[in-house]
């Protein structure tokens, strides 16, 4: 999708995703099971990112960050877990433009 967008759009569109660093997910209303969130591990993108102060979530934007100096080592293939929290490497900047990280993620609850 991001390479059909990018070439049609450039620098019209902002992808985010979201991770977290622990507690648990899930949709009890969708028939989604309440799933544990395990801790990450070293090195991981959600363990640096979680090493910094921040009281509920941080925000990481990726496009410009990979492009500072200081931030060139994000466009490495990093270990993270943005996609169903299973950790994969990837080029993360190359995949999505920012990133939300909670420190404690909570399964969704249906809005009256």
């Amino acid at each position: 999708m991001g390479k059909v967008i990018s070439k049609k759009l450039a620098d019209d569109y902002y992808v985010i995703a979201f991770t977290a660093r622990g507690g648990s997910y899930g949709a009890s209303h969708l028939n989604i099971e309440e799933k544990e969130i395990k801790p990450p591990k070293s090195g991981s993108l959600e363990a640096l990112v979680c090493d910094a102060e921040f009281d509920t979530a941080a925000f990481l934007d990726l496009r410009q960050l990979s492009q500072m100096e200081s931030g060139g080592w994000l466009n490495n293939d990093l270990l993270a877990r943005p996609l169903g929290y299973n950790f994969m490497k990837a080029n993360w900047p190359s995949v999505f433009d920012g990133l939300i990280v909670v420190r404690e993620m909570s399964p969704s609850m249906p809005v009256k």
